[in-house]
């Protein structure tokens, strides 16, 4: 029997594919998130977009409200408030752990999150063995602060550093930027670098901005406006960070982090 109603929990990139795929299915959709807000690399602002766009699409959001526990194998949720959702479906997206049970077994060194210890080579403290991608602790490229970024771009890259050294050379992983984009219904949603809430948390000091430039030159038919924040360093005009919420053309923004332009962003952004 087709399901009629799925609950999504956990409203990151996967949870909102997930939900955006059986909606397409004709199946009424429930995501149910702990924290205050849906895509926790963006900021609260810019997340509220994709909210108003969700309920648009019939999709309901339950937000600062957690799972206590399931009744009737499953069919119906109990939330941490106390409201029950009944339900044909549970998809459950609630983060990454690191499955490292192969290198506590190795003795490798683990951080306090489990995951595993590499140097700048993507070598362990084996020195026969190397580690790369969700399990391995990484360096933030825009803080330089040791960080787990489960993405599959910087896992590939790792793949070839660790191939490359495997084969004699001595390649450097420079860092993870953290850049990624989704798809949510008819949105774009693009990140890269920090947001507030990070640099906050280790005392970095920046400015924020919010531009509302066209995905495309104007005179460009089908162009629209892209809701774009950009945090960057006030003395250094360095981009720690940038997020882009539009139908289309939000991607360029990793690439100027990356350099750490902030003119080259400029002139190329059709404001």
């Amino acid at each position: 029997m087709k399901p009629k109603h799925a609950t999504v929990i956990g409203g990151g990139f996967i949870g909102l594919e997930m939900a955006e795929n059986l909606h397409a299915r004709g199946i009424d959709i429930t995501i149910v998130e702990a924290s205050e807000q849906i895509i926790a690399p963006l900021d609260i602002e810019m997340a509220s977009i994709i909210n108003d766009h969700l309920i648009d699409k019939n999709v309901k959001l339950i937000l600062k409200d957690g799972v206590a526990g399931f009744k009737n194998k499953g069919k119906r949720i109990i939330l941490c408030s106390g409201q029950e959702i009944t339900t044909d479906m549970i998809i459950l997206s609630i983060g990454v752990k690191p499955e490292t049970t192969i290198a506590r077994k190795a003795n490798l060194s683990l951080n306090e999150k489990g995951a595993i210890v590499v140097d700048k080579f993507m070598k362990t403290s084996d020195p026969s063995i190397y580690a790369l991608g969700d399990a391995v602790d990484v360096i933030d490229f825009v803080n330089k602060k040791v960080a787990m970024i489960p993405l599959a771009w910087p896992a590939n890259r790792q793949g070839r550093i660790v191939a490359d050294n495997i084969c004699g050379k001595n390649v450097e992983y420079k860092g993870t930027l953290g850049s990624s984009v989704v798809r949510v219904f008819d949105y774009t949603v693009a990140t890269t670098g920090n947001n507030e809430k990070t640099l906050n948390g280790l005392g970095i000091k920046y400015k924020a901005i919010h531009i509302h430039p066209s995905s495309y030159a104007r005179y460009y038919p089908g162009s629209f406006p892209i809701a774009f924040k950009m945090l960057f360093d006030p003395k250094l005009g360095r981009i720690l960070g940038a997020q882009g919420v539009g139908l289309d053309g939000v991607e360029i923004v990793g690439v100027a982090s990356y350099l750490g332009a902030t003119d080259d962003l400029r002139l190329n952004l059709f404001i």
